[in-house]
């Protein structure tokens, strides 16, 4: 579950006075269609926590699997316009899946809180080396090799070299990201070991 804890910890932000504002949705885990929710109730919180682990969980092993298996055998991804139009139909059914979720789940919860001006700061967020265990950034470097190795087959194999580098392309940024965390997590531990 730390996985999916280190994914929806850009949805939450403590404040100094250890108030909670939540951020959903969250696209690409840098943009967010609203602003925050203060929410009071440590109750609330965890129930959040939860929903977002449920979303995750559905987006990525109910939704993304049959997405990927269509895209790989049934359609012709031979060419950077086709390869480029079957990511934008993805993305939108993502973002769609959100809003959906975010209706019938999350609202019910957050409708009775009311909006903060606050808007959220990913960028120190992604700097702070807690936010992320070494578990969660274990399996996203893993996965993020995996996704690269696909696409690395996919343009050598010559079978689907546009998605291939297409792949290539996002993975190796979200590649970089993880390694960025992992070199802030270990100067972290450096710092805290010498104090």
């Amino acid at each position: 579950m730390s996985f999916f804890r280190s994914m929806t910890s850009v949805n939450f932000r403590v404040n100094e006075k250890g108030e909670t504002t939540f951020f959903f949705p969250v696209i690409a885990g840098r943009w967010c269609l609203r602003k925050g929710v203060l929410v009071t109730s440590g109750e609330d919180v965890e129930k959040l926590k939860r929903l977002l682990g449920v979303h995750f969980a559905i987006l990525l092993f109910v939704l993304a699997p049959p997405l990927l298996f269509v895209g790989a055998r049934l359609l012709d991804l031979s060419t950077t316009s086709r390869s480029a139009a079957f990511v934008l139909f993805c993305l939108a059914i993502a973002v769609s899946y959100s809003l959906i979720f975010d209706r019938l789940f999350i609202s019910r919860i957050v409708d009775k809180y009311e909006r903060t001006d606050e808007k959220p700061d990913f960028a120190a967020l992604r700097r702070r080396p807690q936010s992320h265990s070494w578990r969660s950034l274990g399996i996203q470097g893993l996965l993020n090799m995996l996704l690269l190795a696909s696409g690395l087959y996919a343009v050598f194999s010559r079978l689907w070299p546009a998605l291939g580098i297409l792949l290539l392309v996002v993975f190796a940024i979200t590649g970089a990201q993880v390694a960025y965390r992992v070199v802030l997590k270990l100067r972290a531990g450096d710092s805290t070991s010498n104090e």
